[in-house]
């Protein structure tokens, strides 16, 4: 399975459960799952633009009071049936698991000492941010809430591990 497709499930699964504004679902996805996937606001308007074109999900354009015009998100019955398909595909073939961390560790060795230090002070800051953002979601229960903990685990993880390199 490739990182395109559980892009596609993660968004489907949203939009699934109800519609939505592609900005509401950038800043849900920004403090939620959407860091496992590197989805980011311009991929994932990409992203909504390609299930649109496969008519998996569809928008209205709808105002609420003054604000400005926005596209809210639906899935069709070709999504819920391209959602159902996708999930068990998915489950059928478990990704091998990326760890860039492992990547920027293997060629810590190439920048000057003082360097060195400051990455990995900057990599601390960041995943405490994470970690912090992940914290700020109301808790969810079911298999939402414990993606978001094991998410949770693997950024504490790797503060642990950079944490020992210091």
């Amino acid at each position: 399975m490739s990182l395109s497709e559980h892009r596609e499930l993660l968004v489907l699964g949203f939009v699934r459960d109800h519609a939505t504004h592609g900005y509401a679902l950038a800043e849900a996805l920004e403090n939620g799952l959407g860091p496992a996937l590197g989805i980011k606001r311009p991929n994932l308007y990409a992203l909504l633009q390609r299930l649109e074109e496969r008519k998996l999900i569809r928008h209205k354009t709808v105002r609420q009071g003054n604000a400005p015009e926005r596209r809210e998100y639906r899935i069709t019955a070709r999504g819920k049936a391209g959602y159902n398909e996708l999930l068990k595909r998915c489950w059928s073939a478990i990704p091998e698991t990326v760890l860039p961390m492992a990547v920027l560790l293997s060629s810590l060795d190439e920048l000057p000492k003082t360097e060195q230090a400051e990455a990995i002070a900057g990599a601390v800051r960041e995943l405490d941010g994470r970690i912090k953002a992940i914290r700020s979601i109301p808790i969810h229960g079911g298999s939402a809430g414990a993606a978001l903990q094991l998410i949770e685990q693997h950024y504490a993880l790797d503060l642990k591990f950079l944490g020992n390199l210091k």
